[in-house]
């Protein structure tokens, strides 16, 4: 996007606005699926290690994901 962003013509902006919503469309599929993913291994590896079920394990996810989300929340106020 720098390289977009250098070109003095209108042409350039608009390459640049494409490729921020190429990105932030990309970032939106991506992140949800990756951490659906990641707190699936997380619970089962969580219900292996204490002999419980995966539902009893979900409960063990919810500090995980209250700090993911304050770090989404606090990044974006200081990006």
């Amino acid at each position: 996007m720098a390289v977009f962003g250098t070109m003095q013509n209108l042409s350039g902006l608009v390459l640049v606005v494409l490729m921020g919503l190429l990105n932030s469309s990309g970032y939106a599929a991506g992140y949800p699926m990756s951490q659906s993913v990641f707190i699936d291994e997380y619970n089962q590896a969580y219900a292996k290690a204490n002999n419980t079920s995966i539902i009893n394990a979900d409960a063990s996810a919810a500090p995980l994901q209250i700090l993911n989300n304050f770090a989404n929340a606090v990044g974006l106020i200081f990006a």
